[in-house]
């Protein structure tokens, strides 16, 4: 993986460090994703998409939105612990692929094995682009976070 070395000090980040900078990188992606949506590059998010598929028919929306939020904010959180412990100097670079990685390996891989949702290459060509720059942003963020992380300690 492609490691850049900016005289970092300290040593590696923890997973709860990994948790924190997954949990607030989600948020960015979210914002992310909603500005896409709002120019019209995809219609519902797949987070919610998902969300609606794993609760009963009828959930009022509220609770399909609040549900959405929380479970991808989990994940975000789990993915960032997961980063932080693989990578002994996270950065930016590698965090962009981790994401776009992470983003792949969901929505290409085991969302639709399990059926909840279609592989992102059947959606329109914007809505992938969409997914991807979403994906983009959280692990830049992530990346960044958690180098900045490193470097305070």
């Amino acid at each position: 993986m492609i490691n850049i070395d900016l005289g970092r000090r300290g040593g590696p980040v923890s997973a709860l460090a990994g948790a924190r900078s997954g949990a607030l990188a989600t948020l960015s992606m979210t914002a992310g994703y909603e500005l896409l949506k709002a120019v019209g590059w995809m219609d519902e998010l797949p987070p919610r998409q998902i969300t609606k598929r794993l609760l009963p028919d009828g959930t009022p929306k509220a609770v399909v939105n609040t549900t959405a939020a929380i479970a991808h904010l989990g994940y975000g959180a789990a993915t960032g612990a997961l980063y932080a412990t693989l990578r002994r100097s996270p950065g930016v670079i590698t965090g962009i692929a981790y994401g776009l990685a992470i983003g792949l390996a969901s929505y290409e891989g085991w969302v639709p094995l399990v059926r909840l949702r279609h592989p992102m290459h059947r959606d329109h060509p914007r809505a992938i682009g969409a997914m991807l720059i979403a994906h983009v942003i959280f692990g830049a963020e992530l990346g960044r976070r958690l180098a900045k992380s490193r470097l305070k300690g």
